[in-house]
């Protein structure tokens, strides 16, 4: 089924998942590994973490966008910092709840003895 203007038609119409980098990007196949910037056009590989970074102008992993707006590029700087900040409180409560059971289970063993 072509699209209309001869234009390839996408491989999929419809966002993998409700992340909100989805709507930045047309998934070229269907493992969502590679993908085509709305902005740039450019194609590459790597998921939606490379998305972002690509979308926010974060040096790294892929090159930034130089066609993004100021707009989106706050936004995503944003969305990232924040995903950042409540992965570092997980995994500090993690620890903390990992900590907790350890010494749990020590006294336990200890007062069972």
């Amino acid at each position: 089924m072509a699209a209309e203007g001869g234009a390839a038609p996408q491989s999929s119409s419809n966002p993998p998942s409700a992340d909100p980098a989805w709507a930045h990007c047309i998934v070229v196949d269907m493992g969502r590994t590679k993908v085509q910037y709305k902005y740039c056009n450019r194609v590459l590989s790597g998921g939606v973490w490379r998305l972002k970074q690509h979308l926010a102008g974060i040096k790294g992993e892929v090159a930034p966008c130089s066609r993004v707006s100021s707009e989106v590029r706050i936004q995503f700087c944003q969305y990232m910092k924040e995903k950042k900040t409540s992965k570092i409180n997980f995994v500090g409560h993690r620890k903390q709840v990992e900590g907790l059971l350890r010494k749990r289970t020590i006294s336990d063993v200890l007062v069972s003895t």
